[in-house]
């Protein structure tokens, strides 16, 4: 009787000598096919086993550098008394060709690229014995790693972590950024990872950057782990700044074991901290492209954080991969900051504002999710991921603000306000995939994809503030209490049938439907009882009966996407291409109901866009390129449709617009990768564009009092956005290669717009404003014919911006230290159509340098400097600064003692520059000043070589 899965055997060894190759790669792939179904290396034996090979005809490929590539047809079959294939002794023999250009050292090729797959080799990045991933994937060119946990590679962000190509707390990266040892991680992939429908039917789909990484061969089986605390101290000194935080104590702890072996593998993590061991306060400057657009520089503050999570992945039921995670989480973040905008007015001196901000926001968050999906992909694909998720939260936020001519005057107007929100939500979703291949013709195919999604948002808030402008005789008080109740629904489906038509060619047809639904109600009540006054809390809701209909409303947005795209693809050993087109029709119906008053926009309005498909992949010798030309629809966000003025800043109001329509964006992309395992050198290019057409952007004017007035609005002119970006790496000492010089620059231009009042216009009665009556003379008609045409006084303003950012580093790398120097600088320019003297030009640079030492008796030491300088920002925000911190481990045996100090100097900044369409906006933050840690961390399992033996035992009584 026949078996569908087995194991394939072989042993590769020398030829000539007979001596075993170890860790050669050893990898099949269907015949006819290019993806590689199964992949392992041999061990120091030269033996190599393949598990879970299902039968049919396959290409056998051995490879290693140095010796010349082995690649044989196999038909492999498998019996339930023998569900092992041995496939015999395999020998290499040496590429003398190779070995003659090649000098090959202890260091390895730093970076390969092997199809869709860049591989970093870890052992060509020297770190400390402590280091975490995150230290690791800093070394790394390209490589960029944020404070909120977003990896990033040549700017595309890496949406998921992986371990052994098995799914590690599912989309959360900073689990295994911040908790598993470098030193278990022998390659780091980054994969333009196909999807499972792609993987099942060979037609492209769009593609994620998934991060994969390969643990050293010891840490494949066994447990191994550590534990680490730390205390600390800050030390301000003398610097009297309000952004510097001098906290006193601190403390950092973490914890992290792992088990795993041929079926299982199982993750613990738990952390604590309320400050992070490494500030990675910088200035940064960027642009800010249209109102939704959004950066992490936003979530900065400083955290206190605790969490604890399980992650379980497992193949014990026949022909089922397994994954479940349970988390949980409590943050809280102190966020201050320190501002000064000037805005662009057409009809009169700028204005320039400063503002005081604090925000102290709790959450607690508990997960659970799961994935399970079939191994056995020759006839059938499953795929089905639900996750639960549910939310407590708390926010208390204070701002202070005021405004005047920006080329000095009296005082215009100055706010204070403040509000409190305590929230909780309820959210689940699933996706699935299931198809069926194989129906007549081996590449016939019909898959099913889709997700549903469902949340429960209820809150209480409070809102106070004050509010004093020039012309007024005495301040406006508000004093409010709101109820929230949201619901969202969602669902889609995406059918795709594939067709083969030649050889080497598929033709696809795909049909997409997506609905949701977003039902908001907000609720406003004055105070009635009690004093006028702030309490960050809602235990006085009793004192506010009155109902505001003024400042309640409720919306029901509907939201409906179809698209229809045909695509044909050549595919043929290392080229792939589609081409096609499709066409997408959405409808967008708002619902509102505000101060008694109903109304319905965009009911039956379907918008029709359409846009060709092209995608280009081509690999072959440690080259690779790929070329993508798409389009795709974007939903107004629900904030941005709220028929009522937000007074959370009362001297910048805002309005919803209930007539925003869906925007549509024209995207391109583009890579070139290379390297040369000989020369040990890479490089790299990264290009992307777009065309947003109907952008959502922003009108805005000021009235007398300097008070803001904006509102989002649909642009008639396309925005576009384009960045290229190449980096290079390069051996200065051929031989040893033991000096390295890594280069990039990125170039980034966009042209936004905007709309700004060309007449005086006046400001609006907060007490009594009337949202229809203020839309009748704003807007005009549903589709904006008074807005548009400049009769209610507004004008576009064309924004463009150019920034260009250059690198240089060189690194030296040897056996005990490892060392870099460079700099790089960032030029910013904007221009703007409507007044050319607000055109503004910052430059912001760096020279760092950075040491490790891997010293004698077991000592590691590791400083870096950075010195700072800038141009062209206001006073303020243009000083240089030195930024300089220091550590130094002593290990023993499976202990590790630390002590690390930060901002040594004690001159460090956080701060900020935004350029938008019509202002640009300066802003410190607080942080960590100067301070110092002492920490201890203990490794145990596999981590602890003393007791590599009684780990090993203990996995394999835990299998069996």
């Amino acid at each position: 009787m026949l078996s569908v899965q087995g194991t394939v055997a072989v042993k590769v060894l020398e030829s000539g000598t007979e001596k075993p190759v170890a860790y050669a790669s050893v990898y099949l792939k269907a015949k006819n096919d290019t993806l590689i179904t199964n992949f392992t290396l041999t061990d120091t034996t030269g033996l190599a086993k393949i598990t879970k090979v299902t039968r049919g005809n396959y290409n056998l490929t051995v490879e290693l550098l140095g010796f010349k590539t082995y690649s044989k047809e196999h038909y492999l079959n498998f019996s339930w008394d023998s569900e092992t294939k041995d496939l015999g002794t395999i020998h290499l023999e040496e590429d003398h060709e190779m070995l003659d250009a090649a000098h090959v050292t202890a260091i390895g090729n730093p970076i390969e690229v092997r199809q869709d797959t860049i591989i970093f080799n870890a052992s060509s990045f020297q770190i400390s014995q402590n280091a975490m991933l995150e230290d690791l994937l800093k070394r790394m060119p390209g490589m960029e790693v944020s404070k909120d946990g977003t990896v990033k590679y040549n700017g595309e962000t890496i949406q998921k972590i992986t371990v052994g190509g098995k799914t590690f707390f599912f989309d959360d990266p900073k689990m295994a950024l911040k908790n598993l040892p470098a030193q278990v991680v022998d390659k780091v992939k980054v994969i333009d990872k196909v999807s499972d429908a792609e993987q099942f039917t060979g037609v492209a789909t769009d593609r994620e950057k998934v991060m994969d990484l390969e643990f050293k061969k010891e840490f494949q089986q066994g447990w191994f782990g550590n534990v680490k605390a730390g205390a600390g101290t800050t030390l301000a000194g003398n610097r009297k700044d309000e952004m510097v935080d001098n906290r006193g104590f601190l403390y950092n702890a973490n914890a992290m074991v792992s088990g795993y072996n041929d079926k299982d593998q199982i993750v613990a993590i738990a952390n604590a901290y309320n400050a992070p061991l490494v500030d990675d306060a910088v200035l940064v400057a960027f642009v800010r492209y249209d109102d939704e657009s959004t950066s992490s520089v936003d979530t900065r503050g400083i955290q206190t954080y605790r969490q604890a999570g399980l992650n379980y992945n497992t193949t014990r039921v026949k022909g089922v991969e397994s994954t479940a995670m349970a988390n949980y989480s409590h943050a809280f973040n102190d966020s201050r900051n320190r501002a000064v905008r000037t805005t662009w007015v057409s009809d009169g001196p700028d204005i320039t504002s400063n503002t005081a901000s604090s925000n102290f926001s709790s959450s607690d968050i508990a997960r659970v999710s799961m994935e399970f999906k079939n191994t056995d992909r020759k006839k059938f694909l499953i795929n089905f991921e639900p996750t639960f998720r549910f939310t407590f939260g708390k926010n208390e936020g204070y701002n202070d603000n005021d405004s005047r001519p920006a080329d000095g005057g009296a005082l215009l107007n100055s706010s204070s306000s403040s509000t409190y929100l305590e929230s909780k939500q309820f959210q689940h979703g699933a996706s699935y995939t299931f198809g069926i291949r194989n129906l007549g013709d081996k590449r016939r195919s019909l898959t099913l994809s889709g997700s549903w999604s469902f949340s429960n948002y209820a809150a209480e808030s409070r809102e106070y503030s004050e509010t004093v402008v020039r012309a007024a005789a005495s301040p406006a008080v508000r004093d409010l209490f709101y109820l929230a109740d949201n619901r969202n629904y969602g669902g889609s489906m995406n059918v795709i049938y594939v067709e083969p038509i030649a050889t080497d060619w598929v033709i696809s047809v795909n049909a997409i439907g997506n609905a949701s639904v977003r039902d908001h109600g907000k609720d406003a009540y004055d105070r009635t009882y009690g004093t006028p006054g702030f309490d960050a809390s809602v235990l006085d809701r009793g004192d506010y009966t009155q109902h505001n209909d003024y400042y309640s409303t409720e919306t029901k947005n509907t939201y409906i996407y179809f698209a229809q795209s045909l695509q044909f693809q050549y595919r043929k050993n290392s080229t792939s291409i589609q081409l096609g087109g499709r066409t997408q029709e959405t409808l967008n119906e708002t619902y509102t109901k505000a101060l008694g008053r109903e109304s319905i926009t965009g009911e039956g309005e379907w918008l029709f866009d359409w846009s060709p498909y092209f995608n280009f992949r081509w690999n072959k010798n440690r080259k690779q390129f790929n070329f993508s030309y798409s389009g795709r629809s974007s939903r107004p966000s629900a904030a941005n449709q709220l028929p009522v003025l937000n007074i959370a800043v009362p001297t910048r109001l805002r309005a919803g617009n209930v007539y925003l329509r869906p925007s549509y964006r024209h995207s391109l992309s583009g890579s070139i990768y290379g390297s040369n395992p000989q020369k040990q050198s890479s490089f790299n290019l990264f290009f992307s564009g777009g065309m947003n057409v109907r952008p959502m952007v922003t009108a805005s004017w000021f009235d007398d009092g300097g008070i803001q007035y904006s509102i989002p609005v649909n642009s008639q002119k396309p925005s576009f956005t384009g960045m290229i970006s190449a980096g290079f790496g390069v051996p200065l000492t051929p031989g040893k290669k033991k000096l390295q010089l890594n280069g990039s620059i990125t170039f980034n231009g966009d042209r936004s717009v905007s709309y700004q009042n060309t007449r005086k216009i006046e400001g609006v009665d907060v007490e009594s404003f009337d949202y229809g009556q203020f839309m009748s003379w704003f807007w005009g008609d549903g589709h904006g014919d008074l807005f548009y045409s400049g009769k209610s006084g507004f004008s576009e303003s064309l924004t463009h911006a150019f920034s260009v950012s250059p690198t240089l580093t060189l690194r030296y790398r040897g056996e005990k230290v490892t060392a870099s120097a460079g700099g790089g600088t960032s030029c910013n320019i904007s221009h703007y159509s409507l007044d050319s003297s607000a055109d503004t030009r910052t430059w912001g640079s760096r020279i760092n340098c950075n040491i490790d030492w891997m010293m004698p008796r077991d000592w590691e030491f590791s400083t870096d400097v950075t010195y700072r300088f800038f141009n062209g920002y206001p006073q303020g925000f243009n000083e240089p600064y030195t930024n300089w911190h220091l550590s130094v481990t002593k290990n023993i045996k499976a202990w590790a003692i630390s002590f690390h100090a930060y901002d040594i100097l004690n001159s460090t900044r956080n701060a900020r520059h935004i350029t938008t369409a019509n202002y640009v906006e300066d802003t410190l933050q607080n942080q960590l000043g100067r301070h110092f840690f002492i920490s201890v961390k203990w490794n145990f399992g596999k981590l602890n070589a003393a007791k590599n033996r009684k780990a090993t035992d203990a996995v394999m009584q835990m299998t069996y």
